[in-house]
This record gives C-alpha cells, structure tokens and sequence, in this order.
C-alpha cells in the first residue's frame, strides 16, 4: 500500500513537472499551481512517512523487515524528487527514531536474557 502511494505521489510530480514546460499557461498562474501541487505532494510524503514510524514500532520483526524494505524501495525510486525538507523529516524523524526504536528492543531483550542466565 506505502508504494501505491509513493507511486501515485511520483506520477503527480511529473504531471507536474510536464505542464510547467508546455506552452500557453502565463507564468504567475503556472508559479501559483506548482507552489500548490508541492504544498499537497511534500503533505503526501510527509503523511506516508509518519504512517510508516508507526508501524515500524510493531513488535513483529516480519513487520519492520517488509517496511524497512518498502522504504528503501521508496527512497532508490523516489528518493530524487523528495524536497528537501521532506528529507529533512524522513532522516531525523523517522529513520533516527526507528534505529533508536530498535536498538532499545535489542536492549531490552539482551538484559532479558542476562536476567534469565543469572537466575540459572
């Protein structure tokens, strides 16, 4: 479903991106509709990334495989027309906070077993 969305995202980008170039369209008018196209799709990015750190938090490692994969799938396809503010996000918001997710699971399952080793 996330790379549905990441598609249909890309696909407004370039509709975009190939009515700014054809002929005919004043040039206010054209800055007006791309400054809005952009508001809407960097909303998109943003919103499917804040969908996909909450599921990351999943205790399902099966779970957190397939987002990570499907993120990475996102970012080598689509990774070139993300604005950079929505990069900003994704790094700092969402990649950071789901290694730091992972690590404390991995923390917290090591002292886990340190207890259960100890008591034998």
């Amino acid at each position: 479903m996330f790379m549905n969305v990441a598609d249909y995202n890309a696909k407004l980008i370039r509709s975009s991106l190939k009515t700014s170039f054809s002929g005919g369209v004043r040039a206010s008018d054209l800055s007006q509709q791309r400054k809005q196209s952009q508001i809407n799709v960097d909303f998109i990015w943003k919103n499917l990334f804040q969908r996909m750190q909450s599921i990351s938090r999943d205790c399902k490692a099966e779970v957190r495989r397939s987002l990570i994969q499907t993120l990475e799938n996102i970012i080598i396809n689509y990774g070139q027309i993300i604005c950079m503010d929505v990069w900003g996000m994704l790094l700092h918001k969402i990649l950071l906070s789901m290694v730091k997710h992972s690590s404390d699971m991995f923390n917290r399952s090591c002292s886990r077993s340190q207890v259960v080793d100890a008591s034998e």
